[in-house]
């Protein structure tokens, strides 16, 4: 604390008290990767729609919903909202004086399980197969992917989210050492 006043060590209790602290990176690591992720998937893909001829025979909306840059935020893979919460996680130690980001990833989990284990097949399908289409699969049937979306993706982000805090790059260190 060399260097910190009073005020300053105040003001820091949110993120060095570890209840709010891990909330906080709970929410960034599921919440926030995820809007982070779609914003920036966002912008690329308005800057591709605008830089690219419109072949779709339609308007400007039909020629955006033609990207295929989409890709990498759908399911089942998640690529953008992964990167975004491991890269949120690399600069959590920057933020948060704690290690809970470490265990993040445990509240997503519990509800993914407790999803799995309270699912009801809707159909004539075998239970696991029906339970890993609509939680990890392609095929997610009539629930549009909700449970991938609500449940897997954030489980997937807050996962990303802890590796990426363990060992922060040597990038992002402050100290020279």
């Amino acid at each position: 604390m060399s260097g910190e006043t009073h005020a300053d060590s105040r003001a820091r209790w949110i993120t060095d008290a570890a209840a709010p602290n891990f909330v906080i990176q709970l929410v960034f690591s599921t919440i926030g990767a995820i809007l982070a992720a779609a914003i920036a998937v966002s912008l690329g893909v308005l800057i591709t729609a605008t830089i690219t001829h419109n072949a779709s025979g339609g308007n400007f909306i039909d020629h955006i919903g033609e990207q295929r840059i989409f890709v990498v935020l759908n399911q089942p893979y998640f690529l953008a909202p992964i990167i975004a919460g491991f890269l949120f996680g690399t600069l959590s130690h920057r933020i948060f004086r704690s290690g809970v980001a470490r265990w993040v990833w445990v509240v997503p989990l519990a509800a993914l399980i407790a999803g799995m284990a309270t699912w009801k097949t809707g159909g004539f399908r075998p239970y696991w197969r029906d339970v890993w289409d609509n939680y990890f699969g392609r095929d997610c049937g009539s629930s549009e992917c909700a449970y991938e979306w609500l449940i897997t993706l954030p489980f997937y982000t807050s996962v990303a989210y802890a590796l990426g805090s363990i060992k922060p790059l040597k990038l992002w260190r402050s100290d020279p050492n």
